[in-house]
């Protein structure tokens, strides 16, 4: 009975996903990175979905008013400041090797500073999440991990064009990847060492 009920259910997502009345997030569950793109496993080319992009409507434009870590940031929007958690990337926490480091690197970029942030959700704790970018069209997420200040947070990425800046990072041994066992601040914060 429940094979029955799973098919039917499958059968009506791909009907779905034909008529593109649902998500591609839905459609190729594991397949898109972060700006909606994926290989289409038939023809080996690569496309996107619009429908799945970050609406323009959530993006927002503002000056820098803190700098909390090397991860998160306040900017001001509509006159008050919000904080914003860098997406797809996790700083080496504040008392962790290179926490201190990856904070100031946030600063010098963009303490003060005019940015846009392009909101891709809100987090468990209220902040909103995405990527900053930064005047020059630099994405201050994309920053911190060729600096190798930050690691590519895999649990809530999928864009592996990130993984290969960090890859990089690594090879040439910059910033935290000069240690030679780094701790990764998900490890770090399990262990309750915040």
């Amino acid at each position: 009975m429940s094979f029955i009920r799973t098919s039917s259910f499958l059968l009506s997502l791909l009907f779905a996903c034909s008529l593109g009345s649902v998500s591609p997030v839905l459609c190729h569950p594991g397949g898109m990175d972060a700006q909606g793109c994926h290989v289409d496993s038939r023809t080996g080319k690569r496309h996107c979905h619009k429908s799945s992009l970050p609406k323009k409507s959530q993006g927002f434009s503002g000056k820098v008013t803190a700098v909390k870590d090397g991860d998160t940031v306040e900017v001001l929007r509509n006159g008050k400041a919000v904080r914003v958690r860098l997406a797809e990337v996790d700083c080496p926490e504040k008392s962790q090797a290179y926490g201190q480091k990856a904070k100031l690197f946030t600063s010098a970029m963009v303490f003060g500073k005019d940015v846009t942030v392009e909101v891709r959700t809100t987090d468990r704790y209220g902040r909103l999440v995405g990527e900053v970018l930064l005047s020059d069209g630099r994405s201050l997420n994309r920053e911190l991990v060729k600096a190798g200040l930050a690691w590519w947070y895999r649990a809530y990425s999928k864009d592996e064009s990130i993984g290969k800046l960090e890859d990089e990072a690594r090879k040439a041994r910059l910033g935290l990847w000069a240690e030679q066992l780094p701790v990764a601040p998900w490890e770090f914060r399990r262990k309750g060492r915040v």
